[in-house]
């Protein structure tokens, strides 16, 4: 049986280093203003007993700490000396204000922001509770004062999956249940988005969930293909399902793009594209190199670029599957094959068909003949009959 490899288009960018001189964008600071790094608010006083102190399980201890500032804080694995101690000591009293990671300029000298998931992970993070702030920063003093605090709660229940506060009257919301990066007030409520499922969480002005949205992503590429950093899919009539996406390995980023495919794009054949974009970039010529804006114009279009050799197909590291197989002769940016499963056409052959779909004359032809082989077909059926 054969099968479709939809039309599958790999863009080979080269991010060499830029020889030309880098633009110059001139800046004034106009002021600052810092939040102490040790700034810490109680937990409500209708929150479990235990949230007044937060950082239990964040120690280097895999075992729980329950003494305020008994443990001594490690760096961060991004640290390029870690693990090195901090000076700092755990667990806290109180929850943590800092580590904030979304911002938004309310218009009237304030902000509102709010405190990552705790101490980076679900496991380590089950009594840092989610929570958003209005401060207000003085510019000329440098300082930032603390307007309100709130803290993030389902007492109705519409977080559909168990939460650690589960079965507390408030349940209160912590960095084991969301890890909430972004917020945007609507009409009066706020919006957060959360990277773990990731999902959409909406609360009113008193950090009520009211509900969450969880988003499904079909780009599975992203999560099962080391080294991707974007994607993204589409569809339009002409060029039917559409994906592109990037890909860092060893120091080369390639972009890959798929069209014409009559179903959706499977992440595994666009793995299998890469595994074989990888293994033989070396001998493809790259349709492009990032410089800096404005360093280079436009090249002009025309001109056909120099066929390749494909290299030896090998099965993909990533998905077991083939790599897809081309002839002996490879354009450096197109894989195409023939029929697909049901008998569908190839995707030239769908382009073509689209594009008679557009055309009306083409349609109005096509009817026309049609009418002209139905009679043609009843007269010789009737001369054919048998006589009175």
């Amino acid at each position: 049986m054969r099968h479709t490899i939809p039309l599958l288009t790999l863009a080979i960018v080269s991010f060499a280093p830029l020889a030309s001189a880098q633009p110059k964008f001139p800046a004034v600071l106009g002021g600052h203003a810092i939040l102490p790094a040790m700034t810490f608010v109680p937990a409500p006083a209708d929150a479990p007993p235990e949230l007044q102190i937060s950082g239990r399980y964040a120690t280097p201890s895999p075992m729980r700490v329950d003494v305020p500032e008994s443990a001594t804080g490690i760096s961060a694995l991004s640290d390029k000396t870690a693990p090195r101690p901090t000076g700092i000591k755990l667990p806290f009293k109180g929850q943590p204000v800092q580590g904030l990671s979304g911002i938004k300029n309310l218009k009237d000298g304030t902000y509102i922001t709010l405190t990552d998931n705790g101490f980076g992970s679900k496991a380590n993070s089950p009594d840092a509770m989610l929570m958003f702030h209005v401060v207000k920063p003085d510019w000329k003093t440098g300082a930032i004062e603390r307007v309100s605090t709130t803290f993030l709660h389902d007492p109705d229940r519409k977080v559909p999956f168990r939460i650690v506060n589960e079965n507390t009257p408030k349940r209160y919301l912590t960095g084991s249940d969301f890890d909430i990066e972004s917020i945007q007030p609507i009409a009066g409520n706020l919006w957060f988005g959360d990277e773990f499922g990731p999902f959409l969480i909406k609360t009113d002005r008193s950090g009520k969930v009211s509900p969450a949205f969880e988003i499904q992503n079909h780009n599975q590429l992203l999560e099962n293909y080391p080294g991707t950093i974007g994607v993204k899919n589409g569809y339009t009539t002409g060029a039917r399902n559409t994906f592109i996406g990037a890909v860092t390995r060893g120091g080369r980023t390639l972009l890959i793009t798929q069209m014409g495919a009559t179903l959706t794009p499977s992440w595994q054949r666009q793995a299998a594209l890469l595994d074989w974009a990888f293994a033989n970039a070396g001998q493809l010529r790259p349709v492009g190199t990032l410089v800096a804006p404005g360093a280079a114009q436009p090249p002009e279009l025309g001109g056909t670029p120099a066929p390749t050799t494909a290299g030896t197909p090998v099965p993909s590291a990533t998905t077991n599957e083939p790599i897809p197989t081309a002839t002996t002769s490879l354009p450096p940016v197109v894989a195409a094959e023939g029929i697909g499963p049901g008998g569908n056409p190839a995707p030239w052959l769908l382009a073509s068909a689209g594009t008679a779909a557009r055309n009306p004359i083409t349609w109005l032809v096509v009817v026309v003949v049609g009418l002209v082989v139905v009679l043609g077909l009843r007269r010789w059926v009737r001369r054919a009959g048998p006589e009175d």
